[in-house]
């Protein structure tokens, strides 16, 4: 039986995930990392309440595997470098704490087109984040999806659209493109749970989940 921490676990993606943790039997406990305790209750499941500002106040937990889906927007985050805060420096500050608890495996969900070397804001900080991650965990595992489909509680209207249109494009997005499909997040968090569970790509694509 395993044990599982997910930071970021409120998010659209890290809810999806911590569903499908707490209703896959191979897990025995899944630590939950949140702002704010959610009220969220299920006897697997332990909310650790915690402020991302020193990671040396988590408990030294017995984890065999880390889950980070930390991401956020520049509207959300309130300037580029609070989202890069949020998006690069709490997922190399939690492959820090992957490598001092001696967890087995660390997945993290980057971008589709992550390059630090890139020109776009957004992708060069995921790839920033991937190769900060990997110094320090070198066996991490960065999930690359496109435009995220899910039920979230206020979906704004540009992800409608977003949604309608990926619908539509999703069947026609073949071979080299077929990477930047839209993807339902339980889709997503399932791909991440079986990344810890075999050996895979260090980077995976749509059609790699």
């Amino acid at each position: 039986m395993k044990t599982a921490i997910i930071f970021g676990s409120s998010g659209l993606t890290g809810q999806a995930l911590l569903k499908n943790l707490v209703n896959d039997n191979r897990y025995e406990k899944i630590y939950s990392v949140v702002r704010r305790h959610t009220g969220y209750s299920n006897p697997k499941v332990e909310e650790i309440v915690f402020d991302y500002k020193d990671f040396s106040k988590l408990p030294p937990l017995m984890v065999n595997h880390v889950f980070s889906c930390m991401g956020t927007t520049i509207k959300a985050a309130g300037s580029k470098e609070a989202q890069q805060v949020i998006d690069r420096d709490y997922p190399i500050s939690i492959s820090k704490f992957a490598k001092q608890i001696a967890a087995e495996k660390m997945v993290c969900v980057s971008s589709v087109g992550a390059d630090s070397r890139a020109g776009n804001f957004y992708l060069r900080t995921k790839g920033e984040m991937e190769l900060g991650v990997k110094a320090n965990f070198p066996n991490s595992v960065f999930m690359r999806p496109s435009f995220l489909m899910g039920d979230r509680k206020e979906l704004r209207i540009g992800e409608k659209i977003g949604i309608g249109v990926f619908k539509v494009l999703n069947p026609f997005l073949l071979g080299g493109l077929k990477k930047f499909r839209g993807i339902n997040v339980d889709k997503l968090s399932k791909a991440m749970i079986e990344a810890c569970f075999k050996d895979t790509k260090q980077v995976l694509h749509y059609g790699d989940f």
